[in-house]
């Protein structure tokens, strides 16, 4: 009984291939994605990619500007969420939460808490 049931478990020899096979393919694609990420740092490097700024700017210059803002991407929601009920605090979190993201979308809690 015993015997028969490990065995059963055991991978058949085309199992074996197959999933071997399948271990090279990701292999493949993992080195691919590495070497797309080489070449994006080089890019980047060679841009020029300023690294972070000095909390002291001199007088006159311009403020930081927020990766969002360089991406095109809005710092905050396009319509920020308020909690309804101040006194739930998965309402707040939420509203906490909502209102760090750049979303697009519109959001409104269906199901009240407390």
């Amino acid at each position: 009984g015993e015997l028969r049931r490990v065995s059963s478990m055991m991978p058949r020899d085309g199992e074996v291939v197959a999933l071997r096979e399948q271990c090279e393919a990701k292999d493949a694609r993992i080195q691919d994605l590495t070497r797309e990420v080489q070449k994006l740092r080089r890019a980047a490097a060679t841009r020029g990619t300023a690294g972070p700024q000095s909390p002291r700017s001199p007088r006159g210059a311009s403020p930081p500007v927020s990766r969002a803002a360089r991406a095109g991407i809005a710092d905050g929601p396009v319509a920020r969420y308020h909690a309804a009920n101040q006194a739930d605090p998965i309402d707040v979190r939420l509203e906490e939460f909502y209102n760090t993201t750049s979303s697009a979308i519109h959001f409104q809690r269906i199901n009240k808490g407390l």
